[in-house]
């Protein structure tokens, strides 16, 4: 019995929301940051330098 060849997946919905998903927490990182250094001078508080 042949067997059909395998048909490559195009993207679903799992990768569009994984792709939401990391970009909404690359920008909160990004909002995090950049209120540190607004409010406390520097963009990382609790390290020496």
């Amino acid at each position: 019995m042949a067997q059909a060849p395998r048909v490559k997946p195009g993207n679903d919905i799992y990768t569009v929301l994984a792709a939401i998903a990391l970009a909404l927490v690359a920008g909160t990182i990004g909002f995090v940051l950049y209120r540190c250094n607004e409010l406390l001078g520097t963009p990382f508080p609790g390290f020496a330098g």
